[in-house]
């Protein structure tokens, strides 16, 4: 297990157990699935372009070629690293975001970018789904089932998910960071947000989707330089992790965009109405100290 996860794993509890607000001013509806699909989603997005920053800092090697891919099975093996309730329930969350982005390419007949740097969204949502039931198939088995996993892809599944997860520990391994070592500065700065997307910026203040990032990634890992998180308003969908600022960004569009996605294309989806995780302290603390979305 990866230490350090109880406070980032707990954060996203907030959203769990009270809804944070991402969604309940542009729908008269109850908000409170839609307020954990966001947040579920915003974690994964975050920890994806970490995994951007950890490829680009320590100069990694992408054997696939694509980091984009890589920068996701980063994402996918830590948060299956954590082994808490929460961080599996942010993978389920985000497994379920990309079965909805692509529900609307099939609803709105959009064109398919075969090309693309990004897999395609329902590759990518099978792409989590099958790293889980690689790590454990007999957990994971409901999830197989309602996405409709075929079996003979879950076979495959285990040793997928083994190669995976041993590769980035073996090269994470000489960054990470021992007690007796500094804690490197990681800031973190939540931008001005104006209309509909002042609600998003407020939620992710409210339950420190930033900080408690930053604090983690300071706590386990050493970096060459101090690092920034932005959250802000970007005119456009997206995050992206630049290694000439040195900064993650996350945009309020995305919030926005993945709010308005779960209203319109969440209803039906099986994996959708599964209920919530479990709310006690004892979901989010891994069982051992010594030890993750464009």
């Amino acid at each position: 297990m990866i230490r350090g996860f109880a406070s980032f794993t707990g954060t996203v509890a907030l959203v769990a157990a009270l809804g944070t607000g991402f969604v309940s001013s542009a729908s008269a509806e109850p908000s409170f699935p839609a307020d954990e699909f966001v947040a579920g989603n915003l974690v994964y997005v975050l920890m994806h372009e970490l995994g951007h920053a950890q490829i680009s800092e320590r100069a990694l090697p992408v054997l696939g070629g694509r980091d984009e891919d890589a920068a996701d099975v980063y994402a996918i093996t830590t948060m299956l690293a954590m082994g808490t309730t929460m961080s599996d329930w942010v993978l389920e969350q985000s497994a379920i975001g990309w079965f909805l982005l692509a529900k609307r390419e099939e609803r709105t007949r959009a064109t398919l970018t075969f090309y693309d740097e990004h897999g395609l969204d329902k590759q990518r949502a099978y792409q989590i789904v099958c790293l889980m039931v690689g790590s454990d198939p007999k957990k994971f088995k409901q999830l197989a089932d309602e996405s409709k996993l075929p079996d003979s892809r879950r076979e495959s599944c285990g040793p997928d998910y083994r190669n995976a997860s041993y590769s980035w520990q073996e090269l994470l391994k000489p960054h990470r960071r021992s007690p007796d070592r500094p804690k490197t500065r990681i800031d973190v700065v939540y931008g001005e947000a104006k209309g509909k997307l002042k609600v998003h910026a407020d939620s992710a203040r409210a339950m420190r989707l930033l900080e408690t990032l930053a604090d983690w990634a300071a706590d386990e890992y050493v970096w060459k330089a101090p690092l920034t998180i932005e959250m802000r308003a970007c005119g456009e969908t997206g995050a992206n992790w630049s290694p000439f600022t040195r900064k993650i960004v996350l945009c309020y569009e995305l919030a926005e965009e993945l709010a308005e996605v779960y209203r319109k294309y969440g209803k039906g989806m099986p994996i959708a109405t599964r209920k919530s995780a479990p709310l006690s302290m004892a979901a989010f603390v891994p069982i051992s100290s010594s030890a993750l979305a464009k």
